[in-house]
This record gives C-alpha cells, structure tokens and sequence, in this order.
C-alpha cells in the first residue's frame, strides 16, 4: 500500500489541472490525465455515524429530528462523496462500505454534526492502510435559495457539492504539496506559506504530512 501511495502522491503533483466539476461555487480538482489503476488508491467510505448517539441515558431525543430521515443521510452522504472522489480522476475504486476493511488504501469516516436542509455539517477522519491520520476535520456548507427550486429535475445541482468538493481537496492537498515541494529541494517557502495560511493544528497536520513524504523513499527528487 505504501508504494501505491507513494506513486498517487507523485501523479497528483503532476496531474492536476484546471480542469473542474461545476459547483455552486468551490472546485473540485481532477486530474488532468488519465492515470492506470494499479497506481491509484482505493477508497473505502464508512456509512456515516448519524451523530444522535448520547452517553446521557436522561437526554431526550431531539423531536425535530427523525432518526430515519438521519439514518437516511448517513447513507446519502458518503454516496455523493463517493461521486466525487470518483469524478476526479484521482483514486481507484471508491466504494462505501458498512464497516472498515482492510481491503481499502484509504479509509473516511465521518459524522453528521448536523443537517436541516439548509445547513449540513460534518466531521470527517481519513486513515491510510499503515493507519496514518490524513485528514481530521469539520466541514460545513449552507444550500443555496434555489437549491430547491426544481424539485422535480434529475439535473438538480446538489444543494451541498461544495462541501463533498473540499474534503475531496484537502484529501489530496497535503500530499500534492509534499511532493511538490520535495521535487523543489527542501522544506522552504512553499511547506511554510502553505502551512501557515492554515488554522495551526491544520498547519502542523500539513507539515506532518509533508515529513512523511521526505521520509519515504519511494518518492525521488526527479
């Protein structure tokens, strides 16, 4: 597994493009070439925690909130984030799975913090098969005033693309940079600039991950 992430990391350096998939306004990256499957990641995608869990045995359930309509979501957004990773280009087989399997490069978890319809927030961890964390974070995006307008199109935008497309970004971010700035010849201004426009325990994440690459062997210079 080390080795296909090491070759995804060095094909995401040089294959990302201008390429993008339309959104209510965030990007999502694809690649710009179409890149062999044996060097590309699979992805596994838990079906989300549906975040009503309580360890207060006295808490009541929220009455606005129906426990089958957020099972449903729990289900429905690893789906539409598992077209997303698809569409880019950047990984192999991206599946959503019931529970984690070792079958997978690349496992997301998440957690819905919440969802009304108008907003949706959400906590999502990825793990790599060597059980390195590459991504920990909170995630929040508000559906647009039209989003519902066309209820009955098939084509209707998704009211929360942009979400599902930055965490498809930042999945890919932190390695891209890494490799990138490797090719560069050491940890200067790129690792800092990048690392520092960041909250800091994003920042020190992104400077963890650009370590790791400088540690692999399997990444080179040219």
């Amino acid at each position: 597994a080390n080795g296909a992430m090491a070759a995804t990391a060095l094909l995401f350096a040089g294959c990302v493009s201008t390429t993008v998939i339309q959104t209510n306004g965030v990007e999502a990256q694809t690649s710009a070439v179409e890149v062999p499957d044996e060097q590309l990641l699979d992805v596994g995608i838990n079906v989300f925690d549906t975040g009503l869990a309580t360890d207060d045995e006295d808490a009541e359930p929220d009455p606005f909130i129906s426990e089958d309509v957020r099972s449903a979501e729990a289900r429905y957004v690893p789906f539409k984030l598992r077209e997303t990773l698809q569409d880019t280009g950047f990984w192999g087989a991206v599946r959503v799975i019931p529970a984690p399997s070792n079958s997978v490069d690349l496992t997301v978890s998440g957690t819905i913090l919440h969802s009304d319809g108008e907003r949706l927030a959400v906590h999502v961890t990825a793990r790599d098969a060597t059980g390195r964390l590459w991504l920990d974070r909170e995630y929040e995006d508000l559906a647009g005033q039209l989003s519902y307008r066309d209820t009955l199109s098939y084509h209707r935008p998704e009211p929360f693309q942009d979400l599902y497309n930055r965490i498809a970004n930042d999945l890919a971010q932190a390695v891209t940079a890494a490799v990138i700035n490797k090719r560069a010849g050491g940890m200067g201004l790129i690792s800092g600039r990048k690392a520092f426009q960041k909250p800091m325990a994003e920042g020190v994440e992104l400077l963890n991950a650009f370590q790791d690459v400088f540690m692999c062997e399997d990444v080179t210079i040219a």
